[in-house]
């Protein structure tokens, strides 16, 4: 299967990317995530706006269970009463 230019400067991006930038990478995804859930929703696109959603919620998801919470302590259990 041929990948695009994007697809190829994005693989390239996530295997040479420190753990910093993986965590941007992934925000950034979760956010364009729901941003397109809501373009979804306004267009009555229910079944792609539930997929988006659910992509979004998997990378926060992944991001919390990443955590190292021996070095972050106090600050890597903000959120998760709510997960």
């Amino acid at each position: 299967m041929p990948q695009s230019i994007y697809d190829r400067y994005l693989e390239n991006e996530i295997l040479s990317a420190d753990p910093t930038k993986l965590v941007v990478i992934l925000y950034r995804a979760a956010i364009e995530a729901v941003a397109g859930a809501r373009i979804n929703l306004r267009n009555g696109e229910i079944r792609e706006r539930s997929r988006r959603i659910v992509k979004a919620a998997d990378i926060v998801q992944e991001l919390l269970g990443s955590l190292n919470h021996s070095e972050a302590g106090e600050l890597s259990q903000i959120g998760r009463a709510h997960v």
